[in-house]
Order: C-alpha cells, then sequence, then structure tokens
C-alpha cells in the first residue's frame, strides 16, 4: 500500500513539474517591446489608451507581428457594443520587437484595468522625449512597463510606471469578439469627431434619440444625415463627400440604398 502510494505521490508530482514547465516555457517565448521617439506619436498613443479605457472597467489588449489592436468588449444580446482600435506599429514604433505564445498562435492578448491606464496615461507630462512600452515579468506577475524619458536642462529623466496585466490563455481568445463581424451593409470615414459631437448635443436637446442614415453617393463617396425628430419638429444635418472606406477586407452591400440606425442619447 505504501509503494502505491509513493508511486500515485511521484505520478502527480511529475504531472505538476511537467505542467510548470510547459507552461513557463510558453510564457517565457513572449516578447514585446516598443519604443516611440517620435513626440506626435507618442501624443497620440497616450490618446488612444485613455479613450478606449473610458467605456469599461477593462479592457483587451491583442498584439501581433505589425500591429496593436485595443479591444473594449462586453457585448451581449441586449447591447452589442464592442469598440475596436487599431494601431499599425509601423506608424508609431522606430522600433519593435515581437514574438507571440507560438509559431503557429503568434500573438499576445492581455487584459488591463482601464483605472490603472487611466492614472499613468493622466500623470505624463506633454513634452516626452521617448516612450518605451515592454511586457515583462516582476514578482511572478506580468506588467506593462511603460518607461519615459524627459528632456531637461542639463540631462535627460527617466520615469517608469508598472501597469499589472493579465495574461489571456489560447483556449479563450476566441471569446474576444473585436469587431470581426464579416459582412456588414456599409463602411466610410465619419467627419471629425467634434463636429459629429456637437451636432448631436445640439440635437440632443430637441430628443432622446436621433436617427443616423448613410448610402453611397458617388465614386468611392458617401452621404451622412442625423436626424432628430419629434411630433412637432424634424431637424436634419447632412454630411456630404464622406469618403467610403474601400481599403477594408470585409465586404458589404453597395447597391445605394439607405442604411440606418437609431441611436438613443439618454
Amino acid at each position: 500500500m505504501t509503494t502505491v502510494v509513493k508511486r500515485l505521490s511521484q505520478s502527480v508530482v511529475n504531472c505538476l513539474n511537467n505542467w510548470f514547465v510547459c507552461r513557463s516555457t510558453a510564457e517565457d517565448a513572449m516578447r514585446f517591446r516598443g519604443l516611440i521617439t517620435d513626440g506626435q506619436q507618442i501624443q497620440s498613443l497616450i490618446k488612444v489608451f485613455q479613450s478606449v479605457a473610458k467605456f469599461w472597467d477593462t479592457f483587451y489588449v491583442k498584439l501581433s507581428e505589425k500591429s496593436i489592436h485595443l479591444i473594449s468588449d462586453r457585448s451581449n444580446s441586449l447591447s452589442p457594443f464592442v469598440v475596436k482600435c487599431d494601431l499599425n506599429c509601423d506608424d508609431y514604433f522606430q522600433e519593435y520587437v515581437f514574438r507571440g505564445v507560438s509559431a503557429d498562435r503568434n500573438h499576445i492578448y492581455f487584459e488591463m484595468r482601464s483605472d490603472c491606464v487611466q492614472q499613468v496615461m493622466s500623470s505624463l507630462m506633454p513634452i516626452i522625449k521617448s516612450l518605451k512600452l515592454k511586457l515583462t515579468n516582476r514578482s511572478n506577475a506580468h506588467v506593462l512597463a511603460i518607461g519615459v524619458e524627459y528632456p531637461t536642462n542639463d540631462s535627460d529623466r527617466y520615469v517608469s510606471h508598472d501597469i499589472k496585466v493579465e495574461i489571456i490563455k489560447t483556449q479563450y481568445w476566441d471569446q474576444i469578439c473585436g469587431l470581426d463581424s464579416g459582412t456588414y451593409d456599409l463602411s466610410f470615414f465619419l467627419p471629425e469627431s467634434l463636429t459629429v459631437m456637437s451636432t448631436i448635443e445640439r440635437l440632443n436637446e430637441l430628443c432622446a434619440f436621433v436617427v443616423l442614415k448613410a448610402r453611397v453617393s458617388g465614386d468611392n463617396k458617401t452621404i451622412l444625415t442625423i436626424t432628430a425628430e419629434t411630433d412637432s419638429i424634424a431637424l436634419k444635418t447632412k454630411f456630404t463627400d464622406l469618403e467610403l472606406n474601400t481599403t477594408d477586407d470585409s465586404s458589404f452591400n453597395d447597391d445605394r440604398h439607405w442604411v440606418s440606425v437609431r441611436v438613443s442619447l439618454t
């Protein structure tokens, strides 16, 4: 009996050792480091992170060889609401080093707390010489290390921030929706966000909801209307000559009909 128990115990130990070795090997294989030295791109990246962090308590980051995706996904049957921002690494990083979980699954997914991101990003000063991002391990916990280099009169000053992240295992990657929706009706570039927001805020004084309608109007052009309507009045704002998004790989229906959606403002 004692011999059997010892053999079982040794088997359990061997299994645990093998599990830890496999887990450590996969995590040790991951690499991510990026350096930005352009001031405008640094501020742009900071604003992107701050914007995505405003929607929910946490959001996902997907890293790949050529791009970074920020995904705020809390979609469900009642509220299919997903926000996704795609960043081309060549447009931002002067140095970019990446290696995914494995050769066949060459990505890294992790989750970040929005309040931690907001706290760090809002603490950064406006004039930054360089910004370094690195996924690393501290005290058996994964963190996104943010190194900031500030120019000073005498010498450069370097400040480091660590944001704890939760690595998403490969078996859960498919549960992160993103915006892989396949076929859609229309894809086009909106006017300046401040113009759209200002228009909707003014219409909100008349009605608790607005109706957005769009259709293709010509060669790679789109018309967008934003309408607020009550029993006594209908107010419509029209945007013309908006560029059609012809670079998207997904397909859409180009039959020149109006596509509309009603958006609640309450």
